[in-house]
């Protein structure tokens, strides 16, 4: 009898915090490949790899003119390493801008929810009003990202001799 009413007295707890407060859920899979901003964040990545393609080229085209083939190739090697890696980096930033800016959006449009769930971890049935997806995903589209400084295109490479 004693865990029937504490059981009891746990569940009029937890159901009379749930109807005082509202509870969101919101589908982040759906923002992060829907939302205009996402597809924006993929057109800067996409952007931002097309300068480091080119830098490499250029430096592969200059490299094709040492008569030390070895020492060509080794280099060539380094500054392809070093620019994946400093790729990487840009991309890390776009993503944090990204999210950082996701982070914002949703912080604001939740302030009066009480409890806030990522659709695609808990179910619910009843009620379609649960869903902020829409609402999130319009602010966020609305929102203004600043992705890092792309890098600069580098035409004369200074190379090794």
């Amino acid at each position: 009898m004693r865990l029937f009413s504490t059981l009891l007295l746990f569940c009029s707890l937890v159901l009379g915090a749930c109807t005082t407060g509202k509870i969101g859920v919101v589908d982040l899979n759906q923002i992060m490949t829907q939302s205009t901003q996402a597809k924006n964040a993929q057109q800067e990545a996409l952007e931002v790899q097309k300068i480091y393609q080119y830098n490499l080229s250029v430096i592969e085209k200059k490299l094709a003119t040492y008569e030390d083939k070895a020492k060509a190739k080794n280099y060539l090697k380094q500054a392809a390493t070093q620019l994946q890696q400093q790729l990487q980096v840009s991309h890390a930033g776009i993503n944090q801008a990204l999210a950082e800016k996701l982070s914002e959006v949703i912080e604001e449009q939740t302030k009066n929810y009480s409890i806030v769930m990522n659709k695609n971890t808990v179910w619910i049935s009843g009620k379609e009003e649960v869903d902020i997806t829409e609402t999130i995903m319009t602010e966020f589209d609305n929102a203004t990202i600043n992705y890092p400084p792309r890098p600069q295109k580098v035409d004369n490479p200074k190379l090794p001799k």
